[in-house]
């Protein structure tokens, strides 16, 4: 897995995940997202458009960065799901928790405001 971190405007950041989000990458994505829903940062996007694969850590961290955002009062949101992982996610009914954008335009739309 391979997490390469912009910041489009001030106080955002777009976390873009390539690979697998596994029990092995898991962890180390949690260090990465979750100072920046910490630090200085009001909103985070993470992109899962070359995410191919999620086990239950990869969504283990995904709630935990929910949590965390909601705590903090930031803005966490997941675009560009592939279908397979878009699919985990529905099974396991954590869907209705998570704000999820079809695409970075949207999800950087949702997080201007």
């Amino acid at each position: 897995m391979e997490v390469t971190c912009e910041s489009p405007f001030k106080n955002a950041v777009i976390l873009r995940v390539e690979g697998r989000i596994d029990g092995n990458t898991g962890p180390e994505l949690e260090k990465i997202i979750l100072p920046n829903l910490s630090k200085r940062k009001d909103a985070c996007a993470l992109d899962l458009t070359r995410a191919d694969y999620i086990s239950s850590a990869g969504l283990r961290v995904l709630v935990i960065a929910v949590k965390a955002a909601k705590s903090s009062g930031s803005h966490f949101s997941i675009f560009g799901l592939q279908d397979s992982v878009r699919e985990i996610l529905d099974t396991t009914g954590v869907i209705p928790m998570m704000m999820i954008f079809p695409d970075e335009k949207s999800a950087l739309e949702s997080l201007k405001k």
